[in-house]
């Protein structure tokens, strides 16, 4: 045998290298085992995470469709309330509006609360007298409400020849008052019947003011006269009611 034959393994050398061989397998296996687990490992965390979002999407979307109603509905309510509060301002600012254009102003409130007083207390103590006609007893109704059939007819010059007029103290409405010892409800109705049409005025005891108001009937929409000349003839009124 030549000396460059190369020496052959021995059975030592042969089971260290398979050994060897094996491990190097083993730890390749292993390897490999760690990096699918770390695969899986991630695919299962994406899943959770992907499914998570999906589950906090339908959630939010519950949300957002049950309380969607809920906020609408407060919405309008709050709408409404606004609505409501701003048309109760307009309304009483309306209100306020039509009171002070049917008060007529006195020159002389003094003078008024005196005459008014003199004449209330004269129309409410007046001998009862029942009307002459159906026309009158259904003018008297119309226009003189709780009048209890005392009703003082008056004629009066203001510079034209004389004007009819009726004028009547709610006696009805007082009634109650009166009874206890009240000087509220009261009010005198007055109809001046002027050529063309009739003139429904009102004197009337303001509980606030504490004083006899001159006013405008309230169904009145268009003033014929102004009111400083009304006023004038209110206290020519009110003057002449010592006779009835």
């Amino acid at each position: 045998m030549s000396d460059d034959t190369p020496p052959q393994p021995t059975r030592k050398d042969q089971a260290v290298k398979a050994a060897r061989q094996a491990k190097d397998t083993l730890d390749s296996l292993n390897t490999t085992a760690e990096t699918v687990g770390s695969a899986f490992s991630a695919i299962k965390w994406t899943a959770i995470a992907v499914s998570l979002g999906f589950i906090f999407g339908l959630g939010w979307m519950g949300y957002k469709i049950v309380s969607a109603p809920a906020k609408a509905a407060a919405n309008a309510t709050e709408s409404v309330t606004e609505a409501v509060k701003s048309g109760a301002e307009t309304v009483s600012q309306s209100t306020s509006n039509i009171l002070h254009r049917l008060t007529i102003p006195s020159p002389n409130p003094a003078l008024t609360n005196s005459l008014s007083e003199t004449a209330f207390s004269r129309l409410n103590n007046m001998t009862a007298a029942p009307p002459d006609s159906l026309k009158t007893r259904t003018f008297w109704a119309a226009n003189l409400k709780g009048h209890e059939n005392r009703v003082c007819h008056l004629s009066l010059d203001f510079g034209g020849g004389g004007v009819p007029i009726l004028l009547a103290a709610d006696n009805k409405a007082y009634a109650k008052s009166k009874s206890l010892g009240s000087n509220n409800n009261r009010l005198i109705r007055v109809i001046i019947r002027a050529e063309g049409d009739d003139l429904p005025l009102r004197v009337e005891w303001d509980e606030d003011a504490a004083a006899w108001m001159m006013k405008w009937r309230a169904t009145t929409t268009k003033k014929p006269l102004e009111d400083d000349v009304v006023a004038a003839r209110l206290s020519d009124i009110l003057t002449a009611a010592k006779a009835c």
